[in-house]
């Protein structure tokens, strides 16, 4: 029996950036762009002749440059498959590394999602869950970029809120105004919003495609973000006290700057500032309703602004490494969400204050 070559132990690794585990979205094929699937190939040992090959049914994805030659496969190599959905759904991709005298091997990506496919049939039962993004935009073509603020509500069985809830926890009864009708597949944990956002659920964080801004200044189509943890409404039980307080002097574009002081004994001091202007100063008490509501009155006793609050809940590292187990994310951590929403409560904008003293 002849003996094997001696590079014949090397085995290929294939890792996908994001994990595989996470959905990705993918244009319509008929709009003649694509998404970037992005991989990275090592090996335990150098190998030379490497070919990569991305494999997929072609009745349900297009691939641009489904084989690329990886040359000599000494360090880790980063490459990148150009992807389309032709069908609509859910759809496998395949990159299988090959290599002369090697073990080879793969990796598959289970979720990539075309945008715009009408909601899977699902087991829904995902309730009373809230995300919130607080960054910037960025704009191709512009060298400025702009504030930018996101949030993601579960709501009833039905329906999701997607945008800032301007008095409390949203009701949704019918889509628009924010509201979308929204699919969850228990098994695989997978969440679909309407026909742009795909995520998946992981512990009490959530990975979502399409529901932040992307950056196009980097050429993205769907922006990506990792949430984690919750956040939740507060309730007429909740204890605020302390001063919290957020500053955004560099994009200075709606409700750039708020600070707040609650109290023990129901008053409040409220500082705020739109457009990175002059900051308005109002005081009174302030009171806590059902699901996140807040109503703050002057010392007349006169409504001067309503609005919305939520508990940031504490990151939990587990989501991050990929390594949870349970759900839950423990203790709260020192932020909260304080949505403003004028006196009629019409106008929601807000932001992520930390707490300061």
């Amino acid at each position: 029996m002849t003996a094997p070559p001696a590079d014949a132990a090397a085995v290929i690794t294939v890792t996908s950036t994001p994990s595989s585990r996470f959905p990705q979205q993918l244009p319509a094929a008929s709009s003649g762009l694509t998404t970037r699937i992005t991989v990275t190939v090592s090996s335990t040992e150098p190998v030379a002749s490497a070919t990569a090959t991305a494999e997929y049914d072609g009745t349900e994805l297009v691939v641009t440059n489904p084989v690329q030659q990886l040359g000599t496969l000494a360090q880790p190599k980063t490459i990148s498959f150009d992807v389309a959905g032709v069908a609509p759904g859910v759809h496998q991709l395949f990159v299988n590394v090959t290599a002369p005298s090697s073990l080879g091997g793969g990796t598959t990506l289970p979720y990539l999602w075309t945008s715009g496919s009408p909601l899977f049939v699902g087991t829904n039962g995902l309730y009373g869950r809230s995300y919130g993004w607080q960054g910037t935009e960025h704009v191709a073509g512009l060298e400025s970029s702009t504030r930018a603020v996101q949030m993601l509500t579960i709501v009833s069985k039905t329906f999701a809120y997607v945008g800032l809830p301007p008095h409390g926890r949203p009701v949704c009864t019918q889509e628009g105004h924010g509201c979308l009708p929204y699919s969850y597949d228990n098994l695989n944990q997978i969440l679909q919003v309407g026909t742009g956002i795909i995520a998946k659920v992981y512990g009490p964080g959530l990975y979502s495609d399409g529901l932040v801004p992307a950056d196009e200044q980097d050429g993205e189509l769907y922006g990506r973000h990792l949430f984690s943890g919750q956040d939740d409404f507060t309730s007429p039980r909740t204890h605020l006290n302390g001063t919290f307080r957020y500053s955004s002097p560099d994009y200075p574009t709606g409700l750039t700057y708020e600070k707040v002081t609650f109290r023990k004994d129901g008053s409040y001091a409220l500082a705020y500032a739109y457009d990175g202007g002059k900051v308005k100063k109002l005081a009174g008490r302030f009171r806590l309703g059902g699901h996140g509501k807040i109503t703050f009155r002057s010392p007349q006793g006169r409504v001067v602004q309503r609005g919305t609050v939520l508990l940031q809940g504490r990151p939990a590292a587990c989501v991050v490494k990929e390594t949870c187990l349970v759900r839950g994310g423990g203790p709260y951590s020192r932020g909260i969400w304080l949505i403003l929403s004028g006196a009629k409560g019409k106008h929601p904008d807000g932001n992520l204050l930390q707490l300061v003293r």
